[in-house]
């Protein structure tokens, strides 16, 4: 049959053959790699799945992104889990060339740790051995 050639999802090689028939879908075998695909685009787009992605990110559960979608909540779980398998690698050769430091962003809270049972609780820093007398009160900030 002429015109029907596919070119392998998998290597990108043309070298396939057909292989039967899974319900009413042709089925293909690709001599290259060895690897059996059918002629049908697959059920979500890219576009989907990001979008899956992102809503987990935004704390959306996981049945509501897959009721959303029209996807199972197992399918939804394993493109979660393949994002983020992506975003670590990405950022594992990403570490090695950022010199950048991190950036901690601190709320507006004035806060004392005290670190034994000697210091006042008075919110003030405590001084130094061997410095003033007089203790520097720094500003609370407002």
């Amino acid at each position: 049959m002429e015109g029907l050639e596919m070119i392998c999802r998998h290597c990108g090689s043309a070298t396939t053959i057909r292989n039967g028939k899974s319900g009413s879908v042709q089925r293909f075998h690709c001599r290259s790699c060895q690897r059996y695909f059918r002629a049908c685009p697959p059920k979500f787009s890219r576009d989907v799945k990001a979008m899956a992605v992102d809503m987990h990110l935004n704390n959306v559960g996981i049945r509501k992104i897959a009721r959303f979608v029209g996807a199972a909540p197992a399918t939804v779980i394993a493109w979660i889990r393949k994002a983020h398998e992506a975003m670590m690698a990405s950022k594992s050769t990403a570490a090695h060339t950022d010199t950048v430091a991190d950036i901690i962003e601190m709320d507006e809270i004035y806060t004392f740790v005290q670190k034994n049972g000697s210091a006042p609780l008075s919110g003030r820093p405590i001084p130094a051995v061997g410095a003033a007398s007089s203790p520097t009160i720094s500003p609370i900030p407002a």
